[in-house]
């Protein structure tokens, strides 16, 4: 059975969600990944006039839940996560997906999954969804920001500049549901902010505020001819001191994995915004590191480990290596696992 959950229901699918978010192939892309910033989020879906928090039960237990961002107007929802549920999935899933048919039977539906997440994305698939892309997640919590140096002047957006960032939104993002006018329209849902010259808008960034815990930067995006003027870096460093300052705890992009270029910059960009001391700090972002091994800034994760793999078994005593160089790396390597384990 499909309901929505009440209040005095927080704490239990506030730690049931937390759990099964916790393990890889359960996972959910665009989700807090801490219990504090769970209960943040669902109590605001909860005080929210359309979105939904639902559950899956037989009664006694919880065996899945699915959170909504509703947009009636446009016939739009969006899964916060996805769904969750820790075993059966494709019955607890097709639960669901019966209940949305019922409900908003017309509307668009959107959800991420990890690839990892195989239950999810059979389950969308055995439906028919349609995958948009293939995307990276990059994360950066608020006591490793590392605020930098002004270069350009950033503002938040004002209604003289409405219609340029429209034509220039629009223009960059041509196939997105949120175009520059339903943006516009959800003021109390983004933070936009805006590089311009000559009072037309040359760049801006768009900064969710659904659940204040953790954030996702929907879009930077920057004109062509003003690339070279240092406005992504000025647009990310508002966008993420405004957001830190504003009670955010973490913020998330992601990106094309086929756009390398977008990859290579917002790599570049969050490792420019990184402080190397903090305990979270993500190697994944460290251009050095991926240099010193010999692979592009847009590297995954089980990229860097099978390369200090393929290291450690050519340095190897054993195999004839340089025994100084093999406990470089197994150092280098030991302090990456380490350090991902804090994430």
């Amino acid at each position: 059975m499909i309901r929505k959950m009440v209040k005095n229901e927080l704490e239990k699918v506030a730690k049931y969600t937390y759990k099964l978010n916790s393990v890889p192939e359960y996972k959910c892309k665009a989700f807090p990944t801490d219990y504090a910033g769970i209960v943040n989020q669902f109590s605001n879906i909860l005080n929210h006039p359309d979105d939904e928090l639902l559950i899956c039960t037989d009664g006694n237990n919880l065996n899945g839940v699915l959170a909504l961002c509703v947009e009636p107007e446009d016939k739009y929802l969006e899964a916060v996560g996805g769904v969750f549920a820790h075993k059966d999935y494709q019955s607890v899933a097709r639960e669901f997906y019966e209940y949305l048919k019922r409900n908003y039977g017309g509307y668009q539906f959107d959800a991420a999954y990890p690839e990892e997440n195989k239950h999810a994305i059979d389950f969308m698939k055995s439906i028919g969804a349609k995958v948009l892309a293939f995307e990276y997640e990059l994360r950066l919590h608020k006591n490793n920001f590392k605020e930098q140096l002004q270069a350009a002047y950033i503002t938040e957006i004002d209604e003289k500049h409405y219609n340029s960032f429209t034509k220039i939104h629009n223009r960059l993002n041509p196939d997105v549901y949120w175009t520059g006018e339903r943006l516009l329209n959800t003021l109390n849902k983004f933070d936009i902010f805006i590089a311009a010259e000559n009072n037309e808008v040359a760049g801006a960034v768009v900064t969710s505020h659904f659940s204040k815990k953790v954030e996702e930067i929907y879009f930077i995006e920057v004109e062509e001819a003003s690339r070279n003027h240092g406005y992504g870096t000025a647009l990310l460093n508002k966008a993420l001191k405004h957001a830190f300052e504003n009670g955010t705890d973490e913020l998330i992009v992601m990106t094309d994995k086929e756009n390398t270029a977008a990859m290579h910059f917002l790599c570049h960009l969050f490792y420019c915004f990184c402080r190397e001391n903090g305990d979270s700090y993500d190697l994944l972002t460290d251009l050095d590191l991926l240099t010193a091994l010999g692979l592009p800034s847009y590297s995954d994760y089980e990229d860097v480990i099978k390369k200090f793999k393929e290291l450690i078994k050519t340095y190897h005593p054993d195999n004839g290596g340089d025994a100084e160089k093999f406990l470089e790396i197994m150092k280098k390597y030991k302090n990456f696992k380490w350090c991902q384990s804090k994430q």
